[in-house]
């Protein structure tokens, strides 16, 4: 058996966790009326975390980083791309726990409520990892709307290794598709905005992802634009971008915080593993803990946010500000200690079983 090389980027896991956490928390700041909270919110009356609202752009950048990455380190070492055991390692990482979850939301949703009897046709959706869909034309599934993400992720990474087969100019390519797409979702947010294709072009954020891709690249190549990326001023902007929505502000509009927290999450990630001492160091104990768990975090979290919802247990705290804190604190507890679990007595078996497709092995799961 050859020896395969052990990659670890340091910070990665801080930047997932940071993503994680936001979402987490947007969503039961988002939910608190569920619980006939009124006058509490973490944030802001009926609204979510602006940083949680656009923790899922800082996946889908450092997702489109860690895969590229090392998929350019399998070409170097192997001289090719092997594209059936990408899709196993994607298979083995994703559909586990995907599809558990899926079963038990289903499930939950099915006994609680009659909304399954009458739209069953939208799970196909879900089976076939297109939760997008529904998503997008507002039909989709208690407990199940943010697994659009996933279906986001699947959908891209089903072509993007066939890029690597390819005699092109890759980063010529990256920087033009990127451009193209920023340029169409502002023109159409312009022109036609709130229409279903605009919806569905801002959703389906493959840009993100190719902006990832897009850094490793540059990384990797030592490329002159790495001066820019790693210039002080260029890292600052970038903490400065993720510190404004930590405190809760949109900078004009969601899709220019989209864009901005897109290429700050891109520059944050080569200042995490370029440098021992970065501006903002992500490598600590409760990050890293909380950046392996991370896809547990996400998938599990709005299934107790419905569930708990359901069996009305918080109605016996009359005090809305003890009530709202309660719901923080018990949803925040269950769901890490899930993903803990999860990870450990089932995900991790696959894990195992992954890393024996792959010439390059990573513990940055």
């Amino acid at each position: 058996m050859k020896k395969k090389d052990i990659v670890y980027l340091r910070g990665l896991n801080g930047i997932r966790a940071i993503a994680a956490v936001g979402v987490l928390l947007s969503h039961i700041n988002l939910s608190l009326t569920k619980y006939k909270v009124e006058s509490f919110s973490l944030f802001e009356t009926n609204r979510g975390w602006t940083l949680g609202e656009q923790g899922v752009t800082m996946f889908f950048v450092l997702s489109g980083f860690l895969i590229t990455y090392l998929l350019i380190l399998e070409k170097n070492k192997t001289g090719s791309i092997d594209k059936n055991n990408f899709y196993r390692r994607r298979i083995l990482r994703i559909f586990p726990l995907y599809y558990l979850y899926l079963s038990i939301a289903l499930l939950t949703v099915y006994l609680t409520t009659s909304e399954l009897r009458a739209g069953g046709g939208i799970i196909s959706l879900y089976i076939l990892l297109l939760a997008n869909i529904p998503f997008i034309i507002e039909k989709a599934i208690p407990a199940c709307d943010h697994l659009w993400s996933i279906a986001v992720e699947e959908q891209f990474y089903l072509f993007w290794p066939f890029v690597f087969k390819q005699n092109i100019n890759f980063r010529k390519i990256l920087f033009a598709s990127i451009i193209i797409s920023v340029l169409i979702r502002v023109l159409l947010w312009k022109f036609f905005p709130f229409k279903i294709f605009t919806i569905f072009f801002t959703v389906n954020r493959f840009d993100c992802m190719m902006f990832g891709g897009l850094i490793a690249v540059l990384y990797i190549d030592k490329s002159q634009f790495m001066n820019i990326i790693n210039h002080k001023a260029s890292k600052l902007f970038a903490y400065l971008v993720i510190l404004i929505h930590i405190v809760n502000y949109e900078i004009v509009n969601s899709i220019v915080s989209m864009e901005l927290v897109t290429l700050a999450t891109g520059i944050i990630i080569c200042d995490q593993i370029s440098n021992t001492k970065p501006i903002v160091n992500f490598e600590n104990r409760i990050m890293n803990f909380l950046g392996k768990y991370s896809y547990g975090i996400y998938i599990y979290h709005p299934l107790y946010i419905y569930l708990l919802a359901k069996l009305h247990l918080f109605d016996l705290i009359k005090d809305d500000n003890l009530r709202g804190i309660s719901i923080f604190i018990t949803i925040t507890t269950i769901t890490i200690f899930t993903a803990y679990c999860s990870y450990e007595f089932f995900e991790n078996r696959f894990i195992m079983l992954k890393n024996r497709f792959s010439e390059i092995h990573t513990t940055n799961n």
